[in-house]
């Protein structure tokens, strides 16, 4: 089968580099650097994920503002402990949030 030209220049230069290289599973040719960034990259998503699923107190796979405010107040290292988010502070996040989707 063909590799594309991108991915086999890449595995040529990394081969002339003398670094190994492999071949992900969408073709694309992945150096180790690039792997251990994906790794990272997927730990840091569970993490995340873990944090909003505690996060979430009625189990809807989505955080409501309230519970978006806890998870705010609780994370942020720079008011005095236990300072909620204004509600202006929400409604931005939350306006963000929804244009993301």
């Amino acid at each position: 089968s063909a590799m594309p030209v991108g991915s086999a220049a890449a595995a040529a230069t990394g081969a002339r580099r003398g670094r190994h290289m492999r071949i992900g599973c969408t073709g694309m040719v992945l150096s180790p650097e690039r792997k251990a960034e994906m790794r990272a990259l997927q730990h840091k998503r569970a993490a995340l994920k873990e944090m909003l699923v505690r996060y979430d107190a009625d189990k809807s796979g989505k955080l409501a503002q309230s519970e978006l405010a806890t998870l705010l107040t609780d994370l942020d290292l720079f008011s005095p402990k236990g300072t909620p988010p204004s509600d202006d502070e929400i409604s931005f996040i939350m306006k963000v949030a929804d244009q993301q989707q």
